[in-house]
Parts: C-alpha cells; structure tokens; sequence
C-alpha cells in the first residue's frame, strides 16, 4: 500500500528584532525595510498612513528590501506585508529616531545603578515622565566582524 503525504509550503515573512510593533520610523523620509521570505515569491507592504501598496519579488535566497516614503510624524500606524500570508506591524509611529552609543556610560539607566551611579533627581524625572511617544529599542551586546542584517 502506498501513501502519499501532502504538506503545503507556508510562506512566511520573517523580519530583524527591530521592525516590530510599537517602533518608530524617521518622519519624511525613505525609510529602508527588509526580511526574508520563501524565495522568488511576490511580497507586497501597504502603509496606513497613505494607503499605499509596495509590490516586489523576493530573491532566490528569499531576501527582499524595498524603501516605503514616510509622512511628517505622526501615527500611530500600521505596516501590513504580505507573501500569501500576513503579518501586521501595529502602533507604528513616524518621528525622530535617535540612534545613541558611547562605552559603559551608555548602560547606565536614568534610575543609577544602586551604590554605585546616582543620577541627580532621576527618581523625579521618572515619576514625572507622561510622554508616551517615546520608544526605546536597546540592542544586545554583540561582536561581529561584518554587517548584521538582525540584532
């Protein structure tokens, strides 16, 4: 007796740790976005904030990358990509991105480091502190001789 066994070949869109819900993208600009997808598949982005659709193929690898135009800020918005199957990036905001680095005074968090680091009036600041447009996005130590495409 024979059998013969059937799977569908799901795609699915794969995206770096940084393009997520809840991030933000710098305002009037030509902001890059990539991922990956099943290779030479058609993959389309569409932005709520100009209802527009961005159609292209994936390559043999499955990479694919497309800059999509961004409005003054604003938001919040949605990013939906599609390859067959959908995965929607929501409370996306359009605005100032600030890219910060340094040494070890870089890993100091506002509150200080207890016995150590104190920073003044920093309990202050945190209680006070009502902005909810602001985003952080901290990524892990890590050492690479070449470019990373994810964090």
């Amino acid at each position: 007796m024979m059998q013969f066994f059937f799977q569908k070949g799901f795609a699915e869109i794969k995206l770096p740790a940084f393009f997520s819900d809840n991030m933000v993208l710098q305002q009037q600009s030509e902001a890059k976005i990539w991922g990956w997808a099943t290779s030479n598949t058609k993959v389309k982005i569409s932005t709520s904030w100009d209802r527009k659709v961005y159609s292209f193929q994936s390559d043999s690898s499955g990479k694919w990358d497309i800059k999509i135009n961004t409005p003054k800020a604003g938001g919040p918005y949605t990013i939906t990509i599609s390859d067959g199957d959908e995965l929607q990036l929501k409370n996306v905001l359009i605005g100032e991105v600030w890219i910060c680095s340094g040494q070890s005074n870089m890993d100091v968090p506002l509150r200080g480091v207890p016995n150590t680091v104190t920073i003044k009036n920093s309990i202050e600041h945190i209680v006070n502190a009502k902005n909810t447009q602001i985003r952080l996005f901290t990524v892990g130590k890590k050492q690479s001789t070449s470019p990373q495409e994810n964090c």
